[in-house]
């Protein structure tokens, strides 16, 4: 006799392991209670509870005749935005399988990273590790934030000084960046190719052609609404959804091949190799119920892909979300907010035709910023080491100064040396020198610099940054050139600009 306790409404697939006396796993066991029964059956009893289990299963099986694939993904997207805001940890490992690797090869790189989500905004901070001859060691740190309005990605590697910057208001590389850079996104729907930009069922509605199958499918023991999308030819998406579990992706495939050979670019123009074929699979994807929602807590992704050149690609990542709060306190955690040290370095990939650097909470086009410094008096050098000059020896009063702000590892820098140099044995006697600041960084070999390239005007060493920061200089080379009077008069003008700037100064 079979003696068990079980809420309602029946679960077929605890019902099976109830009658097959098998386990019951964790994510089924967070079934919502509702009502109780008592089962105690004699062998009668339970040949009558199979026959009602096929039965059921079989009436399980059916799409309602009342949905289709709209109802379902309109269904999918708001349970989404119904979440409130969360903050999770996670842990995703990427891996390439089947490939040959060398000594010295990256074997597998690990995301670590913190996750705040609040409604269409996302905050994430990851570190990143690699994993060489079986040794894991780190390989980058970054943040990517989207803010509803503006997109922030930071990073830095173990070898850099500083941090790398760009923003943007383009929604659409959000997706793309948390793809690439958070790694888990997939989970909740988000950044699925050919659905980047938003959540997957948002995209889908209304720019694909849509079908939903007429049997529901079983994964991983859930039934599932299957729905079919295509958005152009050649590519097949399919969904597999599960109704019970919050309208949840539990697994999809987006499958793609070339149907035609791809138009020839102008001439000139070069574009990257085009897919031949593709593969992205969401897989292995549990749920739970974590205050009563229904939350993805791991997955696997799997992408293949095929160019037109013959080149190949196949990766795995494998996901684990922990440390789930929903509702956390988002001011204490700083959420969102676009923190950059003063100064630093933007690539603006809305502007990318000017610099940008971070001022004051915000970006500001540098410039902007230099062209405000034109008509200031110019800040007084601090300089405590210095060649081809006395100490404090160089008598600069009611001289034009042209101030070279550069570092003999900068290329760009080096290019501008020989001009440089005409322009001091040109203009060197009627009231004109040259001062080259130069960089704490590989100050040692200024004195090598000095006798290679012949340097005859001086070189001073802003040996803590002090000046660099006066005269916001935000990048190499920067060239300031200030009047008889202390008066900039420009900042990194061209060539010709800065020749006939001296014909008048100097006059």
């Amino acid at each position: 006799m079979i003696r068990s306790r079980h809420p309602l409404p029946i679960n077929l697939s605890i019902l099976s392991r109830i009658i097959l006396n098998s386990p019951i796993d964790k994510e089924e066991r967070a079934y919502p209670k509702t009502y109780t029964y008592d089962l105690a059956l004699g062998p009668y009893g339970v040949a009558w509870l199979c026959l009602v289990y096929m039965t059921a299963a079989l009436a399980v099986g059916q799409t309602p005749t009342d949905l289709d694939a709209e109802t379902v993904l309109q269904r999918a997207a708001a349970e989404y935005d119904k979440r409130p805001s969360l903050l999770h940890d996670c842990d995703t490992v990427v891996t390439w399988p089947g490939r040959e690797f060398k000594p010295g090869d990256r074997t597998k790189l690990r995301y670590v990273y913190r996750v705040i989500q609040d409604g269409d905004r996302v905050d994430g901070t990851a570190h990143v590790l690699e994993t060489v001859d079986g040794n894991e060691i780190p390989f980058k740190e970054s943040r990517n934030i989207w803010n509803g309005s503006r997109f922030l990605h930071r990073r830095k590697l173990p070898s850099m000084d500083h941090h790398n910057a760009y923003i943007s208001r383009n929604k659409s590389l959000r997706a793309t960046l948390l793809q690439s850079e958070l790694k888990d996104s997939f989970l909740d729907g988000i950044g699925i190719p050919r659905c980047m930009g938003d959540h997957y069922a948002k995209v889908l509605l209304g720019t694909a052609k849509l079908t939903l199958r007429k049997q529901m499918e079983e994964i991983s023991g859930h039934a599932c609404h299957v729905v079919e999308a295509t958005r152009r030819e050649g590519e097949i998406c399919t969904f597999w959804i599960d109704p019970a579990a919050g309208y949840h992706l539990r697994k999809a495939v987006i499958r793609y091949r070339l149907i035609e050979d791809p138009p020839q670019p102008p001439p000139g123009k070069i574009v990257l190799g085009t897919v031949k074929h593709s593969e992205f699979v969401i897989d292995d994807v549990m749920l739970e119920q974590v205050s009563g929602i229904w939350l993805p807590v791991a997955g696997t992704y799997e992408e293949r892909w095929t160019d037109m050149d013959g080149r190949s690609h196949h990766s795995k990542r494998k996901v684990r979300r922990y440390n789930i709060v929903w509702d956390p306190d988002l001011d204490e955690l700083g959420a969102f907010k676009m923190d950059l040290p003063e100064g630093a370095r933007l690539t603006n990939n809305d502007d990318e035709s000017n610099e940008y650097v971070w001022r004051n909470g915000r970006p500001e086009k540098v410039n902007r910023i230099h062209a405000e410094m034109v008509g200031r008096q110019a800040p007084l050098l601090e300089v405590e080491k210095w060649y081809n000059s006395q100490a404090g020896g160089l008598d600069r009063k009611g001289k034009v100064i042209l101030l070279d702000f550069f570092g003999v590892w900068c290329r760009p820098c080096m290019a501008k040396i020989p001009f440089f140099k005409g322009l001091h044995e040109h203009y060197s006697d009627r009231g004109f020198i040259i001062i080259g600041v130069h960089t704490a960084q590989s100050s040692e070999k200024i004195p090598e610099f000095i006798s290679r390239d012949d340097i005859k005007y001086t070189i001073a060493v802003d040996e803590h940054g002090i000046n660099a920061k006066s005269f916001n200089v935000f990048f190499y080379p920067t060239v300031v050139l200030i009047d008889r009077k202390g008066i900039i008069k420009a900042v990194n003008p061209s060539e010709t600009e800065l020749k006939d700037l001296l014909k008048l100064l100097l006059e």
